[in-house]
């Protein structure tokens, strides 16, 4: 009933980590937005590494960290990943721009800071995923997009998660004089539960409020904003095309926005058709139907990019011989090099079927390329004989490898095979 919340001792926090451990809670989720601000954080942390060594329990701890602590965050982050505890670290921004960050009141972590905690967590091969809320007051296409690139060129080498703007009881967003003022219009949809199973026809309805229209945004560029978003989370989170823009942006100096939009455009049949798939998805939520995406042969709701990862997945050979001229078409590149770019892009993509160990020669010195490319020492991709050896993990079915890879892979930063060995 109250928007403000306050602290417990952390004597008492112990004692409920110590019940959760002895009654042999895997997972715990921290209700604190802000982890890692105060001093007493550290001493929580480690409290926990204790009791799970202590006691085998909790596994995983899942938590929200603040803004501008970066080393405090840092040390709490790390100690976490090191005891196996965390589940990808997060650093939500919601928008990269001042004017929304000012209409919903909310300061983010300093971009500078920001960058310094990615470099970090990159070289420790800690997981880090940011989260953006699309639709809040303020928002145009053109900041919308300005902010993604701003992140994507900040190191983000995991995952962006992107989620519709909803509106909830009880908060600022949903008080009449507020919606008034930046002119918000929402959606009532159906409540569908991402990851959850399919609900059956007797069940109750629920339902979720997400804003799709306001002063600065009309619903034509909600729409853009929405399939740039699923796309952008396709090809980068879902990991796609995420090699192919490191190279594009790192090599050739294009902006991944403008590529992310040159594929939205695109009129080969791949990729056309997972337009067509976004755009009929957008329908049927104006329509009140839910978010969740059913796909034939993975019997759970999904995310529509975890949608578009999975048929892509099935025709992955066609989907990467398309990809080859749309990239041309974007930036003329040296066919060797590309070539050599799109085969290290399709064996770190991860797919059902194939064989575990692939040893394949490249001209180009791909492997250490990427590997070293968001770390403070990168290097050059020059012509260069170079061995890749790749572990790709076997599925006994799809139903394995959507879960492996999608729901416990995502925010692990193990959705992609591994390039173990390179010389």
């Amino acid at each position: 009933m109250s928007r403000k919340y306050r602290f417990h001792g952390v004597d008492r926090v112990k004692l409920e980590i110590e019940w959760a451990a002895k009654n042999k809670i895997k997972y715990l989720f921290n209700a604190d937005s802000n982890f890692g601000m105060h001093k007493r954080d550290e001493e929580i942390s480690q409290i926990l590494v204790d009791t799970k060594t202590k006691f085998g329990f909790p596994d995983k701890f899942r938590t929200c960290f603040g803004k501008n602590a970066d080393e405090r965050i840092y040390g709490i982050a790390k100690q976490l990943h090191d005891a196996g505890m965390e589940k990808g670290i997060t650093l939500a921004l919601q928008s990269n721009d001042p004017q929304v960050l000012k209409n919903i009141n909310r300061q983010n972590i300093k971009m500078e800071a920001y960058k310094n905690l990615q470099v970090k967590f990159n070289e420790a091969e800690v997981p880090v995923y940011s989260e953006l809320i699309l639709g809040m007051p303020g928002e145009t296409l053109d900041t919308w997009k300005a902010g993604i690139e701003t992140l994507l060129q900040a190191g983000l080498k995991n995952q962006l998660f992107i989620y519709l703007c909803q509106v909830f009881p009880n908060t600022e967003m949903s008080e009449p004089d507020y919606q008034k003022k930046f002119g918000i219009i929402t959606k009532r949809i159906a409540l569908n539960e991402i990851h959850g199973a399919i609900r059956a026809e007797d069940l109750t309805t629920e339902f979720e409020d997400v804003i799709v229209t306001t002063d600065s945004m009309s619903l034509e560029m909600w729409r853009e904003m929405v399939l740039f978003s699923w796309l952008t989370m396709t090809l980068h989170s879902l990991k796609i095309g995420f090699f192919i823009m490191l190279y594009l942006a790192n090599k050739h100096g294009r902006k991944y926005t403008d590529f992310i939009n040159h594929v939205m455009h695109s009129e080969t049949p791949y990729l056309k058709n997972e337009i067509l798939e976004f755009n009929s998805q957008l329908d049927r939520i104006l329509e009140g139907k839910g978010r969740g995406r059913i796909v034939e042969g993975y019997p759970i709701y999904w995310d529509e990019e975890e949608a578009s990862f999975l048929r892509i997945s099935e025709h992955s050979i066609g989907f990467y011989r398309e990809l080859y001229s749309v990239i041309q078409d974007f930036q003329k590149c040296d066919e060797e090099e590309l070539d050599d770019v799109l085969k290290y892009q399709r064996l770190m993509t991860p797919h059902f079927g194939g064989i575990e160990l692939v040893h394949t020669y490249f001209s180009h010195n791909v492997c250490e390329y990427f590997d070293k490319i968001l770390s403070p020492k990168p290097v050059e991709l020059v012509k260069e004989i170079q061995l890749g050896k790749f572990t790709r993990r076997l599925f006994e079915d799809k139903q394995t490898f959507a879960k492996e890879t999608i729901l416990w892979g995502r925010k692990s930063g193990t959705i992609m095979n591994k390039c173990e060995h390179y010389s």
